[in-house]
């Protein structure tokens, strides 16, 4: 998560979401930063269908 803000500062980055696992340690890192969460299961866990999906609605809401 450090390393993430520490690009967006460098690069001038504003992100407004934060795609996050739903695991425990993940989310209590991600609470850190002051963004709209969304948890799922992105990559092997999860189908490619289903990452369009959570992606989609995520985009939908700008």
């Amino acid at each position: 998560m450090q390393r993430v803000a520490r690009f967006c500062q460098r690069h001038a980055l504003l992100p407004s979401h934060l795609l996050c696992s739903p695991l425990v340690r993940a989310l209590e890192t991600a609470l850190q930063a002051d963004l709209r969460i969304y948890t799922g299961m992105l990559g092997e866990m999860a189908g490619v269908e289903d990452d369009l999906v959570l992606l989609e609605q995520v985009g939908s809401e700008n």
